[in-house]
């Protein structure tokens, strides 16, 4: 099955300049199961969501379809990386406690992926999947809140429709599950300018935005952003408000 390969050209960037999720997060989805056998992360990216339920899980599996993706995953004893799509992979029949999602739900096709969610999870098992909300930056400047704003009229355009599910929250996406009531948390990070960069570059309507428009023009979206962040060794805060949404089969 062919899949929207929005990342596998970038997944240096990616697996580098990505945020890390708060530890209270995976706290959390521990809490939704009593069985803690193992654990199936899909589209698992560099494997950040994996490592992070690692050691609330026997064993975690975890898929993505890119193998380029999965070259620069964090590599952890509990944790098997394996090239499947969200659609079919080779997990046993109700061999799955918990099944996760990070930031990937709407890329897939949703009707086949919760089809494999029935089949693999076992009857007592749950699912979580979430997005994030656009990056803010609390302390910043009016100034450098401006030069964002400039930096997103231009390249957002370039993102796929699929991110209209990320602006709602995820709230519009079908969720054939019993829902369970879940918590909001916060992501944050200390960056450097560079390190800011790095995430925007890493979004995938900037790639658009670059494959279209060529490198040297991407980097000269980003000189306004520089400038106003003071200095290159400058640390400012960073923000994102993850939208979690968390079912069972019955």
């Amino acid at each position: 099955m062919t899949f929207k390969d929005y990342f596998s050209n970038h997944a240096d960037i990616y697996a580098q300049h990505r945020p890390a999720y708060p530890s209270e997060l995976f706290d959390y989805l521990s809490c939704l199961v009593d069985r803690h056998h193992v654990a199936w992360d899909c589209a698992t990216g560099n494997g950040q969501v994996a490592v992070g339920l690692a050691p609330y899980f026997n064993q975690v599996y975890a898929t993505d379809a890119s193998a380029q993706q999965l070259a620069h995953a964090i590599a952890h004893p509990q944790v098997m990386y394996s090239v499947a799509t969200a659609e079919q992979t080779f997990l046993a029949d109700q061999s799955v406690d918990l099944v996760t999602v990070g930031l990937a739900l709407h890329w897939f096709n949703q009707e086949l992926f919760y089809q494999e969610v029935r089949r693999v999870l076992q009857p007592h098992g749950a699912i979580a999947v979430w997005c994030y909300t656009d990056v803010e930056l609390p302390t910043a400047s009016p100034t450098l809140r401006d030069r964002l704003a400039d930096f997103r009229q231009l390249v957002y355009p370039y993102f796929a429709p699929e991110i209209e599910y990320i602006w709602n929250r995820y709230e519009t996406l079908s969720f054939p599950f019993v829902e369970l009531e879940t918590l909001q948390f916060l992501m944050t990070a200390n960056w450097t300018i560079d390190h800011f960069i790095g995430y925007l570059q890493s979004l995938s309507g900037t790639q658009r935005y670059r494959e279209q428009h060529g490198s040297e023009k991407l980097n000269d979206l980003a000189h306004p952003l520089i400038a106003a962040w003071q200095d290159s060794a400058t640390v400012l805060p960073v923000e994102w408000t993850i939208h979690l949404r968390a079912g069972k089969l019955t």
